[in-house]
């Protein structure tokens, strides 16, 4: 049975400037080593930036070099935790689910986390 994510939705804009366009951000980086790593932040880009100086943290700077292969605008910073500690639960089969979903669209997704069963809805058949 596939995950079920939450709804996503394509927002259709590039990166934002500083990433500033939106409130918060979640995010997938890939790690040289081919492992995932999940995070949540206000500025993506400059966060981004930071993991691939080595200064991201501790995980990533051990694990270079990174690469941005997810991104999903959230409302609040506190979403975006909820939804990285979520995404942290996942077998990597299903992140990478998520990554391929995400990928195609060269886009930034919005996702919306419903508060009652605290799931992520996608709408996409991972």
């Amino acid at each position: 049975m596939a995950p079920s994510w939450g709804r996503l939705t394509p927002v259709g804009m590039a990166m934002p400037s500083g990433g500033r366009g939106a409130s918060a951000w979640v995010y997938l980086l890939e790690c040289g080593d081919g492992s995932i790593y999940a995070g949540a932040t206000l500025d993506l880009e400059r966060r981004v930036a930071a993991h691939r100086t080595g200064k991201g943290g501790r995980y990533t700077a051990s694990h270079q070099p990174v690469r941005l292969v997810f991104a999903a605008e959230c409302s609040t910073l506190g979403e975006a935790m909820r939804l990285e500690a979520q995404i942290k639960q996942r077998k990597r089969n299903q992140k990478l689910a998520l990554v391929r979903a995400w990928q195609p669209h060269e886009t930034f997704i919005r996702l919306s986390l419903t508060s009652s069963e605290n799931t992520i809805e996608t709408g996409l058949d991972l």
